[in-house]
């Protein structure tokens, strides 16, 4: 192996700055990003039925196409921070939730075999607010919670009057 410069390498190559490293998404962000992406869905995706009966080793490798998990495994910014896959138990990993907070915006139990995404994504965005560790702030929680009711009001009013 010859050993060069700096010096000698410049005279023979192009040496580039390294690229840029990017810190890390917090919990947050990768949640609010999430919700974002669900907002930005038309249409309706798709729940995993039956989340809460499995054992932890196969709801870990549940899931479904067209779901909240993969509109997040579609995107490749949540890809490059380290989304596995649109499996329940990498998404519950990735975006630090428990399988029973993951249950509860992605199961079918809840919301039938398909949902709103924006429904979806007021249930992320809440979990977002909650992962607010030391500046958590309860008003924040509390308006968090009131845009919730409003688009589970809308969402009924839809489904009731057949919109």
């Amino acid at each position: 192996m010859e050993h060069r410069t700096i010096e000698q390498l410049r005279q023979s190559a192009t040496i580039s700055p390294q690229a840029p490293t990017h810190r890390p998404l917090s919990k947050r962000e990768r949640l609010m990003r999430w919700a974002e992406l669900l907002k930005q869905t038309e249409g309706r995706v798709r729940t995993l039925e039956g989340t809460e009966y499995l054992r932890r080793r196969e709801r870990d490798r549940m899931r479904q196409d067209g779901s909240a998990l993969s509109v997040a495994f579609s995107d490749p910014v949540l890809r490059s921070a380290g989304l596995l896959s649109d499996r329940f138990g990498d998404a519950a990993r990735f975006f630090g939730l428990s399988h029973r907070e993951l249950h509860d915006i992605v199961c079918h139990c809840l919301f039938g075999s398909t949902v709103s995404p924006h429904l979806i994504a007021c249930r992320v965005r809440t979990a977002a607010v909650q992962a607010r560790e030391a500046r958590f702030s309860g008003a924040a929680l509390a308006a968090t919670g009131v845009a919730c009711a409003s688009a589970l009001t809308l969402a009924a009013i839809a489904v009731v009057g057949g919109f």
